[in-house]
């Protein structure tokens, strides 16, 4: 958002850590841009981030569908810097969304809405495309390690089921990417539970953290205050990041990590006129960050802070550096991005629109289709920079082709995102009435709106 104010009008009582808005120059005829894009650029990353993880270090054999023995430096690096804030930024987005739209529509219409744009096509893709990822695990097992096809492909797919095969980890339904989505159920499951059984003093208590959590983010030491609690949750976990919810079972300690960037989201939302502050300082989080936190983790890594005998020392230098990374690239991208597109041109807008709904598909479905590309190049003696290139673009044109012919204006896409107007695509040049308000971010007519 630029040095000008926030479009933010009047309030009164609403969601617990929210407020509704009265009329006047009211968000709910403004539409989010900035947050839009990061929230598609986060998804979308789930390309690049999973098409680079056979060419890091240290990733052990089965851990992923192929280990290339050509690895990278400089990718190693850049998926140390998505991973420490992509899913963080995303769930933070995500709970300011939702109570966004717990105040718009209430919390009953908000969780149909949820029901209909995430629990059903998470249990689509879990049905579709889980067995899709473990049979190319399987076969990415045969191809490099010499197994044979069809039985590695079938004891993968059986172990992913919770069935018991001999020499393979059986767990019950293997997520796979699809952990996010599943966490992200049960915490807008847990957000309109206490939204509906609240009671007044607790909703008082929600406001004035918001607000107070509003002032930190905006403050110039934000991203130094919030690195404390995040490197407290990252303490049951590990200095390389939270654990995932890697099958149906819950994970606790999963759960209540990513509870506090989705928790602190919704609680801000009464305060979003303080990201007006955070979009003109994007730098100084930033700075943190991407300056000092991140050699600060390079150094500690050097020290073996992440193998398997570190000492306390250099333990819990990863952990606070990796801590500060979180919130000093997120805060940071989350400004940047406010500063950019706060007020961006028609083109600009729509190509927005188009790409957030797009980044839905893309993440759903990316997975097979990077590892599949991977499998085809592991046996070709290329370096790891020539490779994951071509597989990000080639998974990339595969991905927007299927999503324009296939998705956008079929069911599918209907159930994603809504209905879309065929001539809404990038560069276009509207036709027909303009899209109404509740089409907007801001309606929740999309998994971003709840989810960012």
């Amino acid at each position: 958002m630029h040095a000008g104010p926030c479009p933010v009008g009047g309030f009164e009582r609403g969601a617990i850590g929210g407020m509704s808005e009265t009329a006047g120059t009211s968000p709910e005829t403004h539409r989010l841009h900035g947050l839009d894009a990061l929230r598609a650029a986060a998804m979308m990353l789930g390309v690049w981030l999973h098409a680079g993880l056979p060419y890091i270090y240290g990733i052990p054999d089965f851990y992923w569908a192929i280990n290339d023995p050509n690895k990278s430096d400089l990718i190693d690096h850049s998926i140390t810097l998505i991973h420490a804030w992509r899913m963080e930024v995303f769930f933070m987005l995500s709970g300011f969304f939702t109570a966004m739209l717990v105040v718009k529509r209430g919390a009953a219409r908000t969780a149909r809405q949820r029901v209909l744009r995430i629990v059903i096509p998470f249990v689509l893709a879990v049905l579709l495309i889980q067995p899709l990822c473990a049979l190319l695990w399987g076969y990415g097992y045969s191809v490099q390690w010499g197994f044979p096809a069809g039985r590695s492909m079938m004891n993968v797919l059986k172990a992913s089921w919770g069935i018991d095969v001999p020499g393979v980890p059986s767990r019950l339904i293997s997520l796979w990417h699809l952990w996010f989505l599943y966490v992200l159920v049960w915490l807008i499951a847990a957000g309109l539970l206490i939204q509906w059984v609240a009671p007044s003093p607790l909703r008082r208590v929600g406001h004035n953290t918001g607000l107070w959590l509003g002032k930190v983010i905006g403050s110039w030491w934000g991203a130094v205050f919030l690195a404390v609690p995040v490197g407290s949750m990252l303490l049951m976990h590990s200095p390389t990041g939270a654990e995932t919810n890697e099958t149906i079972v819950p994970n606790w300690a999963t759960l209540a990590y990513y509870a506090l960037p989705f928790g602190c989201g919704w609680l801000i939302y009464p305060a979003r006129e303080r990201l007006a502050l955070l979009a003109r300082r994007w730098w100084v989080p930033m700075l943190f960050g991407l300056v000092i936190a991140f050699p600060v983790y390079l150094y500690a890594d050097s020290l073996g802070a992440l193998g398997a005998g570190a000492t306390a020392g250099p333990y819990l230098l990863a952990i606070a550096s990796h801590a500060l990374m979180t919130t000093g690239l997120g805060l940071g991208l989350i400004g940047l991005s406010m500063r950019l597109l706060s007020n961006p041109g028609p083109r600009v807008e729509r190509a927005v629109r188009y790409g957030s709904d797009m980044a839905y598909w893309v993440y759903l479905v990316h997975l097979p289709v990077v590892v599949l590309f991977g499998i085809l190049l592991v046996g070709w003696q290329a370096p790891a920079m020539v490779k994951m290139p071509l597989i990000v673009t080639g998974s990339g044109l595969l991905l927007a082709l299927s999503y324009q012919l296939v998705v956008r204006h079929t069911p599918v896409g209907w159930l994603l995102n809504g209905r879309r107007d065929r001539q809404s695509t990038p560069g276009s040049r509207p036709v027909g009435p303009a899209m109404k308000p509740e089409d907007s971010l801001e309606s929740g007519e999309k998994l971003g709106d709840p989810v960012g």
